[in-house]
């Protein structure tokens, strides 16, 4: 999801704001590569949910059958990447939000310059 993004923020030629979780942002990582400065960087903003983990998948029923050691590493499969070092590696500009009150004026900062 997050390697289609960027696509399809460009196809808009305007701004759009892709909201996705640890996980899933660090098995596309290679997408950073489409938010690289330059000719071709499309006006995407990512909001990354940063919860160590799958959260979403404690809702499953799964959660409740087998014991937390099992499902934990299983399912939650827990992780522990600097999520903003991979964006700076990229040189992808990073914003840390921790409260609900930083999102909105985090969300106003672009660094997107239509052409």
């Amino acid at each position: 999801m997050f390697c289609v993004a960027p696509g399809f923020a460009e196809g808009l030629s305007r701004p759009a704001t892709l909201l996705v979780g640890d996980l899933s942002f660090l098995h596309d990582i290679n997408g950073l590569n489409l938010l690289r400065g330059g000719e071709l960087r499309p006006p995407l903003t990512v909001v990354l949910i940063n919860n160590a983990g799958g959260g979403i998948f404690s809702f499953l029923p799964i959660a409740s059958s087998i014991p937390e050691d099992e499902f934990t590493p299983l399912w939650a499969t827990p992780q522990n990447v600097d999520l903003e070092a991979m964006c700076r590696a990229q040189g992808i500009p990073h914003q840390r939000v921790t409260t609900p009150e930083g999102l909105v004026p985090a969300l106003q900062v672009r660094t997107y310059t239509p052409v």
